[in-house]
């Protein structure tokens, strides 16, 4: 089982969560990626860039939509996450790559 820590607890919460759980990766909020030209947004995210490298943790931005924003991150964040890499789609589209993943596991299962 993996855990990240996202943008979606308050702030309080998530630091005594990143002491408190063997977290495996740290989420930029696409809140600060829509606003990397804005100095306070690219502080923090520069910020949250060096608490990952501290913890060696991989750091992922989340809603990334343009070239600049993934030009801006590419340096230093491991994954990116938006509408530039891919918009969502019905789980249906993707139904044959659950099935083979829950397949090739049973085989493993049974093959011990």
């Amino acid at each position: 089982m993996t855990a990240c820590c996202s943008g979606t607890l308050p702030a309080s919460r998530r630091w005594n969560y990143l002491q408190a759980f063997p977290f495996d990766k740290i989420k930029i909020d696409q809140t600060f990626i829509a606003k990397i030209n804005n100095f306070q947004a690219e502080a923090i995210i520069h910020a949250i860039l060096g608490l990952g490298r501290a913890l060696a943790l991989p750091v992922i931005a989340w809603g990334v939509e343009t070239e600049d924003q993934r030009a801006f991150l590419a340096k230093e964040v491991s994954e990116i996450q938006g509408y530039l890499i891919g918009r969502p789609q019905p789980i249906a589209d993707h139904w044959h790559l659950i099935t083979g993943i829950a397949v090739a596991r049973e085989t493993a299962v049974a093959a011990g």
